[in-house]
C-alpha cells in the first residue's frame, strides 16, 4: 500500500479542521476519525482477501432486505385490515344516525 493512496486528514476541509482544532472536542474528533479510517481500511482489506467473508456479507444484506420487506408487507396488511374495519364501523354508524347508539332495544 503506497502512501499516496491515503488522504491526509488535513485535506478534509475547513469544517473538519475547525472541529479538530476545537479546544474540548479536538482530540476526540481526531481519535474518532483515525479509528474509523483504520477500521474501514481493515474491513476493506478483509473483504478483498476473503471471498467467503464477501459472500457472508452479501447474504447478510440480502436477508436483512428480505426481513424488512416482510415486516413492511405485514404492517401494510394490518393497516389495511384496520382501515377496512374503521370503514365498516363508519358505515354501520351512518345507519344509526338520529338514534341513540347507547339506547337498549325494547
Amino acid at each position: 500500500r503506497s502512501g499516496h493512496d491515503i488522504i491526509p486528514m488535513d485535506a478534509l476541509g475547513e469544517p473538519y479542521q475547525r472541529l479538530a482544532r476545537h479546544r474540548k472536542l479536538g482530540g476526540a474528533v481526531q481519535a474518532t476519525a483515525n479509528f474509523l479510517d483504520t477500521t474501514a481500511a481493515s474491513v476493506t482489506l478483509l473483504l478483498r482477501q476473503q471471498p467467503l467473508v464477501r459472500l457472508a456479507v452479501f447474504l447478510y444484506l440480502v436477508l436483512i432486505h428480505l426481513y424488512v420487506y416482510f415486516l413492511l408487507a405485514r404492517m401494510q396488511r394490518q393497516a389495511l385490515m384496520l382501515l377496512a374495519g374503521q370503514e365498516k364501523g363508519a358505515a354501520a354508524g351512518a345507519g344509526l344516525q338520529g338514534h341513540d347508539a347507547n339506547a337498549l332495544p325494547h
